[in-house]
């Protein structure tokens, strides 16, 4: 299955480097998370590093959650060559003219 290309990035070059925080405990209720996937890496968007999800192991929680997490001074650098922040497509783009 071939990936929309409308959802690809839009800008040339590396993205900046993102920081990386452990994040061990459920973000919903502190509880132990047990680890589900493992070094997952970024294939769309070309943020580098792996990344892993968790699960609450509480029975009463269950959330699914990122570790370890982007830092929160990077965050915004996740969105620099993301697809929405293009240039909008004015009439004549959308009939191809």
């Amino acid at each position: 299955m071939n990936a929309d290309p409308s959802m690809h990035p839009t800008s040339a070059g590396p993205p900046a480097a993102i920081r990386r925080v452990p994040r061990p405990q459920c973000p919903a209720c502190a509880g132990e998370g047990t680890w589900r996937h493992t070094r997952i890496s970024d294939r769309w968007f070309g943020i580098g590093g792996e990344w892993g999800m968790r699960r609450c192991s509480s029975a009463r929680c269950g959330v699914w959650y990122l570790d370890p997490i982007p830092h929160p001074d990077d965050v915004g650098r996740l969105y620099e060559r993301y697809y929405t922040h293009a240039s909008p497509a004015g009439p004549s783009d959308l009939l191809g003219q």
